[in-house]
């Protein structure tokens, strides 16, 4: 995932910022605990947004935990839940797509790199794999298709927004009350986060040659936006933020419905306003302190 989707701090109360916290913890003892320390690196916000949607009933009771990243500090972790051990095995999931894109897009270094860490990461790919097979065999579709697209050098960003949001839908579980609002609330941010990772990546990736859903619908040559370009992308990734905050007024509250409703309605739209209007591209959406 890409780290767009995120609260603002500010905005929230100390219980729910500390609740949200150790979600984020949560998460990353989960991947600790199913893959291995290795895994720590892929805790993101997203991911933990997600968990936070997926989960059912309070908060609970955190147990306090040693931190990988300071071993001499203990922090407040949710409880194993099964929202977080399916945001896990996603996180693994669409890191080794990332590895995958990598090889067949990045540049010689990075090329062989991706190719090294898939092979390390064979193992907790099986795995995530069998945990949720319907979130990779949509993955393969969509990664299948996207590459079509690229190929074609598509001019639909619908088309293309598509393929990520399509996996992000397929996260959620089956066959549970809430499992329709849930696929369309995971459905609008993945098309968000893509419209948002592919405007910080403009530059980027006129620099790397590589495809940009962005610039080939609005023909943009020199990595750069114009005024009418973005207010046109500030309405059409507006409709994804309008239709996710619609899916969850129908989900029932849990304990994380305020750090939620902070991220719909106050995190996204600033974080969009960030990636549109940055002065310094692609350097918008930095690693906060938990």
């Amino acid at each position: 995932m890409f780290g767009y989707v995120r609260p603002l701090r500010d905005e929230l109360k100390v219980r729910d910022w500390e609740n949200y916290r150790a979600c984020y913890c949560g998460l990353c003892y989960t991947l600790r605990k199913r893959y291995g320390y290795w895994a720590c690196m892929l805790v993101r916000y997203d991911a933990t947004v997600l968990a936070c949607a997926l989960w059912q009933g309070e908060v609970g009771p955190t147990v306090k935990r040693h931190c990988p990243g300071n071993p001499l500090k203990r922090k407040c972790t949710c409880a194993r839940s099964d929202a977080l051990d399916r945001c896990a095995d996603a996180s693994v999931l669409l890191m080794v797509a990332k590895l995958q894109d990598e090889v067949v897009d990045g540049r010689r270094w990075k090329k062989w790199l991706a190719w090294l860490m898939l092979k390390l990461l064979w193992r907790a790919r099986r795995k995530a794999r069998r945990a949720l097979p319907a979130v990779a065999e949509r993955l393969d579709e969509m990664n299948h298709r996207l590459h079509a697209l690229e190929a074609e050098q598509s001019r639909s960003l619908d088309a293309t927004a598509d393929t990520f949001a399509a996996v992000m839908a397929a996260v959620p579980p089956e066959n549970q009350p809430q499992s329709r609002a849930w696929k369309q609330l995971c459905y609008h941010i993945g098309r968000w986060i893509y419209l948002m990772d592919a405007c910080d990546d403009l530059d980027k990736d006129r620099r790397e040659g590589n495809y940009n859903a962005v610039a080939s619908r609005f023909e943009l040559t020199d990595g750069q936006m114009p005024d009418e370009v973005k207010t046109q992308m500030a309405e059409t990734a507006g409709a994804s933020m309008a239709a996710s905050a619609a899916a969850h007024a129908l989900l029932a509250d849990n304990g994380f419905s305020p750090v939620l409703l902070n991220v719909l309605y106050l995190g996204l739209p600033a974080m969009q306003q960030k990636v549109l209007f940055c002065p310094h591209p692609g350097e918008c959406h930095e690693k906060e302190k938990m």
